[in-house]
């Protein structure tokens, strides 16, 4: 996370200088007896993307589908897409990617899904993007910075738990549907539209008992609308560094959980849908927080 506002200038960031504590390697050309037999394009560890906040409407019923929910999901995906690319290959549904870490706890929040439990998420949030250090992290270090001095925790243990108790807390959405007959059906074909389209599939409307979550808590390759995913593997360069096998590829990113979609815009990682359609729907709302 690139932090551009600090109290002093000299501790503010840019991507300029991010980029040069991470140079590009350069790229070369291979001759054998005189015929150039591999080029090796310009490889540059730096890919930057604008992330939109996550909603923490109903976070700690979130935190509550297990693992075993979100694993035999997959798994069911898994075999069903097995099948259907065996009778018919052209229709075969993409299947995400679980993110696992070394222990078997599987990841479930944040854009990228780097978080297992509310704790973790939290924790990381108030240290990083808030500035405020506390009992497990303390806040980011400026970057090219390394003599800077880390400040004290800004929350001790009691007041961390109480901010993990007041997120924990948020209410889930609730599905409010209509009073006029023609916007309920109007309703009920948008939900069979939804399922018959196939996105239930990914935005799975109930986990673990949770009903109205609309999420699998996979990772996902997506696609730019040009049909390119924005990023492209340079296998080829030699100071290319594989990425542990449950880390997330640039270009995937985590279903996110559709309930509060009616008051959670700007919509998609990053930000780039700014409204939601005027249409009627049964778009679930977050009921107000006192």
């Amino acid at each position: 996370m690139i932090h551009s506002g600090a109290i002093l200038p000299s501790l503010r960031e840019s991507a300029q200088q991010l980029q040069t504590l991470f140079p590009a390697f350069p790229g070369s050309r291979r001759v054998v007896n005189g015929c150039v037999t591999n080029r090796i394009e310009t490889f540059n560890p730096v890919r930057l993307e604008a992330l939109n906040s996550t909603a923490l409407f109903g976070a700690g019923w979130i935190d509550r589908i297990s693992a075993k929910v979100i694993v035999c999901n997959h798994r069911r995906r898994s075999v069903a897409s097995i099948a259907q690319e065996i009778e018919n290959p052209a229709n075969a549904n993409p299947i995400g990617k679980r993110r696992v870490l070394p222990d078997g706890r599987v990841e479930k929040f944040s854009w990228k899904a780097p978080f297992s439990t509310l704790d973790d998420f939290v924790v990381a949030a108030c240290a990083n993007e808030l500035g405020l250090g506390n009992p497990r992290m303390a806040q980011a270090q400026p970057l090219g910075s390394k003599e800077y001095e880390s400040a004290k925790p800004d929350l001790g243990r009691r007041q961390f738990r109480a901010l993990v108790s007041f997120v924990d807390t948020l209410p889930r959405p609730v599905q409010e549907m209509p009073n006029d007959p023609l916007e309920r059906n109007t309703v009920s074909r948008g939900e069979e539209l939804f399922h018959a389209t196939g996105c239930a599939l990914c935005h799975v409307p109930k986990m673990g008992g949770v009903d109205g979550v609309y999420s699998d808590f996979l990772l996902y390759s997506l696609a730019r609308p040009d049909g390119g995913s924005g990023y492209r593997r340079p296998l080829e360069h030699p100071d290319r560094r594989d990425l542990p096998t449950a880390h997330p590829e640039p270009d995937e990113w985590r279903t996110p959980p559709l309930w509060g979609v009616a008051d959670s815009a700007p919509y998609f990682h990053d930000g780039g849908s700014p409204i939601r359609s005027s249409t009627p729907s049964c778009a679930t709302r977050a009921p107000p927080t006192v």
